[in-house]
């Protein structure tokens, strides 16, 4: 039987910090988020699986999942998720998605180009809104302990 590898993304003690901290800044944002809805449950099910998927946090590749069909997404759009299938999607989540994925690889330091590519499709309210559940999915993602885990 051939070992697994574990490479699960955590944090280290100074991106801990910064998160930690950029959490407690925005700590309305994601409450605020949930409230208004400018991006349906659905569809953050659908961003916090982008991330998952760069993270590679098992448990909450999981939850995700469970909440994702609980939203209404599809197998096929799960499917889609994994593949990095973008054909035949609007360009408005195009650009979520890969914002998304992006943030996620730069641990939360994205390029302000891609921000601005969102907020010039989704407006900046909705672009705060996905910012805020990309803050959160990161964190408990990169906030998991590597053992036990294995890659997605």
């Amino acid at each position: 039987m051939q070992a697994h590898t574990f490479d699960k993304r955590i944090y280290t003690p100074a991106t801990f910090l910064t998160a930690v901290g950029d959490l407690i800044r925005h700590r309305e944002d994601l409450r605020l988020a949930v409230r208004r809805r400018h991006v349906d449950r659905a569809f953050a099910e659908k961003l916090m699986l982008v991330v998952t998927q760069v993270n590679r946090c098992r448990y909450c590749h999981v939850a995700h999942t469970w909440a994702a069909r609980r939203a209404g997404v599809t197998e096929q759009e799960m499917l889609d998720l994994r593949v990095d299938a973008f054909a035949g999607l609007p360009a408005q989540e195009v650009a979520a998605r890969e914002f998304a994925q992006h943030d996620a690889q730069q641990t939360g330091h994205y390029d302000q180009g891609a921000w601005e590519r969102v907020v010039g499709l989704w407006g900046v309210e909705a672009t705060g809104e996905i910012l805020a559940y990309l803050r959160a999915i990161s964190f408990g993602n990169l906030l998991t302990p590597r053992h036990n885990m294995c890659p997605l």
